[in-house]
């Protein structure tokens, strides 16, 4: 048996019928076993309940690599229940997303382990994971009702990267459903990822709660940050993150614009140094429907000197007279360029080495040498971008904190920033808005637009846009033009 050749072996295991029938050939010999286990363990549909014995009999490198299909369910456990009650239920659903929680980084765990086993091949064949989850309960209204409530992933330990997944599938509406923001997140770990199916249950006879429930999932809050180290070298010539396109378009900003409508979402943050554009805020198309607010309260984007587009918000010069010339930059670049070419790489000690290749690494994308040459606003980019975030804010009924600001690598730099406050929020810039006679507190009192740009005078149609809004909503408006 030993001496037959592989690839005959494998016809004749092809021949014996389903892998259940194959998987007894696999005692024959370890030839037999490897082919037979080929096939066998290329599709598994199992179940969390059997989570121990498919870790258990996944440990062999061989099994690993043979496993290109995964099905994989999440049995949540029945909760015993003594009646039918409001408080019942919020307790059941408590548990039931701690127990679909722990499930999700069960899996992801055991695969994150394959990858960093010595033993298994860490760029193996690549896998097509299917998520599902049932609840059990005997009591089938109680089921009906269950099917209904939407399962949240808790935001209680980080999620692990993985490699192998190429394609996630979710049947997230049947027989329980996930919601959108739990699958992205799911998503985000699989890094190779080319292929996302979600299937959704959108009858609309059935219970449009539901079906809305299944667009915005139940978010209140949602926080997007950009880590990413900051441009030094503003010399750079920055590549654009578009498309290309007859009309490029912003995807990432249109994407965070659109979950930003989740009805009931009522705190957005934006923090890190975003390169994002104004349709963040407004379409760009005009063809879109107005984007409505209508719980958002508040609102912080943080953004970055550089445009999604491949160019800078500010202009090379100094409103401070403090320009860096083209010539002095060539100067030290090649000042820097000789004092590291002075001393070979095979004559560098450890540290040495270590170093140099840190900066040539960080020259290629910017992060050095530290050159600030761009100091003066453009008042051809920033003014239609505040003005998008003016015309967002008129769609915000409920909106009483809105901080927009452009983050520099030397946060002491300069400052280009539009705050919008309502009474009782505050805000470093309160201080120095006191008229004569008053005090913080009557300030924070008052609703209040501050306008903290520094080298750029207030743009009058934004503010336009800002009091026709808050004189339609009955509120006085105070605006405050702190630095231009």
């Amino acid at each position: 048996m030993e001496s037959i050749p592989p690839e005959i072996l494998s016809n004749i295991v092809s021949l014996l019928g389903d892998d259940e029938r194959k998987a007894q050939y696999a005692t024959i010999s370890r030839s037999w076993q490897h082919v037979v286990e080929r096939t066998t363990f290329k599709h598994l549909n199992l179940s969390s309940t059997e989570f121990e014995n498919f870790s258990k009999y996944m440990r062999s490198g061989l099994r690993r690599c043979s496993l290109t299909n995964l099905e994989w369910t999440i049995i949540l456990p029945e909760r015993a229940q003594d009646g039918h009650n409001e408080h019942e239920i919020e307790l059941e659903r408590k548990d039931e997303n701690k127990s679909f929680t722990n499930g999700i980084h069960e899996i992801v765990g055991e695969l994150e382990c394959w990858e960093k086993d010595t033993g298994s091949v860490k760029t193996g064949p690549t896998l097509v994971l299917q998520l599902c989850v049932q609840s059990c309960s005997n009591d089938r209204r109680r089921l009906k009702d269950l099917e209904k409530i939407p399962l949240n992933l808790l935001n209680d330990r980080e999620f692990p990267k993985i490699q192998r997944p190429v394609e996630f599938y979710s049947t997230s509406s049947s027989p329980r459903i996930i919601n959108g923001p739990s699958i992205a997140k799911i998503s985000t770990s699989f890094q190779t990822l080319r292929n996302l199916y979600i299937q959704l249950f959108d009858n609309e006879k059935i219970d449009q709660a539901a079906r809305q429930r299944q667009r915005y999932g139940t978010l209140s809050i949602a926080h997007f940050h950009m880590i990413q180290s900051p441009t030094q070298d503003e010399t750079f010539p920055i590549p654009s993150a578009l498309l290309p396109s007859n009309t490029p378009t912003d995807h990432l900003s249109d994407a965070i614009r659109d979950l930003s409508l989740a009805p009931n979402l009522t705190k957005l943050y934006v923090t890190g140094f975003s390169v994002v554009s104004k349709s963040l805020f407004w379409p760009s198309n005009t063809e879109e429907p107005i984007p409505v607010r209508p719980n958002l309260e508040w609102l912080e984007v943080e953004f970055d000197n550089k445009t999604p587009d491949g160019d800078w918000y500010y202009l090379p010069g100094s409103i401070r007279n403090a320009e860096i010339s083209d010539e002095e930059d060539e100067d030290d670049d090649e000042e820097e360029e000789e004092e590291e070419a002075e001393i070979p790489e095979e004559e560098m000690m450890d540290e040495e080495l270590e170093e140099h290749r840190r900066r040539l690494a960080a020259r290629e994308i910017g992060e050095f040498p530290s050159r600030p040459i761009r100091g003066i606003p453009d008042k051809a980019k920033l003014y239609p971008f505040f003005r998008a975030v003016a015309k967002a804010a008129v769609h915000m009924p409920k909106l009483r904190y809105l901080a927009v600001k452009m983050r520099f690598a030397d946060p002491m730099r300069t400052f280009c920033e539009m705050l919008f406050l309502g009474p009782g929020t505050v805000s470093w810039l309160d201080d120095r808005a006191m008229g004569e006679g008053q005090t913080v507190m009557d300030v924070r009192k008052t609703w209040r637009l501050y306008w903290n740009v520094v080298g750029l005078e207030p743009d009058e149609k934004c503010f336009e846009i800002w009091k026709d809004a808050q004189k339609r909503r009955g509120v006085d408006l105070r605006t405050h033009v702190l630095s231009h």
